[in-house]
């Protein structure tokens, strides 16, 4: 059996909710070289800055460089 790739294109539309019941949306950033996560926060900035202050202190490095 052979591996197969499908690719399908579309148009999304990612927001929060705008139902009145629905829960304020939460936003948490992991390091997928450490496993390091940010605090989870309503405000997004939070999150992304950071992750923006992560990279700038251990620079880039690849899970596979063992570095």
């Amino acid at each position: 059996m052979s591996a197969r790739t499908v690719i399908r294109f579309a148009d999304w539309t990612m927001r929060p909710e705008s139902a009145s019941e629905a829960p304020n949306m939460v936003h948490e950033l992991q390091c997928t070289t450490c496993l390091a996560a940010s605090n989870a926060d309503e405000d997004f900035e939070t999150a992304r800055d950071w992750a923006f202050n992560r990279v700038g202190r251990i620079g880039r490095r690849s899970p596979a460089s063992g570095a």
